[in-house]
């Protein structure tokens, strides 16, 4: 028995005789339900019951949000150095700062971004404002089942990428560590070269190091999420153009007399014949 009641949390309030004959179920219908016999899990009649299902973290996480508040932290931190009068903080690169900064930025902001896409694919967050051109969990898989059928007809697909193909960014755990790995080691080389005047004594060559460690970390998350918007993107408009083709299969009488002596061209009479 579930703890919870989910016919409770209707707030059902009304006298049942007024209801008269009409509350009665048939014995079709009673036997229907009887042989549906629908089974929905303890778990789930409570979750349903305390009403609770809008809280997607309940069931869903995004494996990389820790080493992205990580990343984040260490980036910011050595952007605001890198952004401080450069010109006089950074005695021995004061001409490279200014790039560093710059790098640091945009990194900064395709983390943001690149949270948000992991959110969405990892089912945290789902689109409900009607765009469809951004993948989430729910979409993505949808698209990519439809996906593996028409790949395996016309391509003898026999694995998971039609699927996994929007999802690149959720499996590249290893990476993103190894990259926070070398940008908390970046900031600790930066911290120790401040100067308690405050000025910092990296060289140009340790700076260009550290400008390439976060270009590096920025093209990785780019180019996945970048990736998985456009695999997803062309998913759906080839289960599109494959919508579009079935409809001349098994033509109704009438259909086909319009395509075959009206509206057909012969590119389509030639092949249905």
């Amino acid at each position: 028995m579930a703890a919870n009641s989910v016919f409770a949390r209707l707030n059902y309030n009304f006298e049942d005789s007024k209801f008269g004959g009409s509350l009665y179920l048939t014995n079709g219908t009673i036997k229907y339900l009887n042989a549906s016999n629908t089974s929905i899990p303890e778990w789930q009649q409570n979750d349903i019951a305390d009403g609770v299902t809008s809280s997607r973290s309940r069931y869903y996480k995004n494996p990389h949000a820790n080493v992205i508040v990580t990343l984040t932290a260490n980036t910011n931190l050595i952007f605001t150095v890198a952004n401080t009068d450069p010109a006089n903080t950074f005695t021995l690169a004061a001409n490279v700062a200014p790039a560093l900064a710059n790098a640091a930025s945009a990194y900064i902001i395709e983390l943001a971004a690149f949270k948000s896409h992991t959110d969405n694919l990892s089912g945290l967050t789902a689109t409900t404002d009607g765009n469809l051109t951004a993948p989430n969990y729910d979409l993505a898989t949808g698209i990519g089942q439809q996906i593996l059928k028409i790949t395996n007809a016309t391509d003898d697909v026999a694995n998971a990428t039609p699927m996994l193909g929007s999802f690149t960014s959720l499996y590249i755990g290893d990476d993103l560590t190894g990259n926070n790995t070398i940008i908390a080691n970046d900031w600790i080389t930066m911290n120790t070269a401040i100067a308690p005047n405050g000025n910092c004594t990296l060289t140009e060559a340790q700076v260009n190091t550290i400008i390439d460690h976060i270009t590096t970390a920025n093209s990785l998350i780019a180019t996945r999420r970048n990736h998985d918007f456009n695999f997803y993107q062309k998913s759906r408009a080839i289960v599109n153009d494959y919508i579009f083709l079935t409809r001349f299969d098994n033509l109704g009488n009438t259909q086909n007399y319009m395509v075959e002596n009206l509206i057909g061209t012969d590119f389509l009479k030639s092949n249905l014949s």
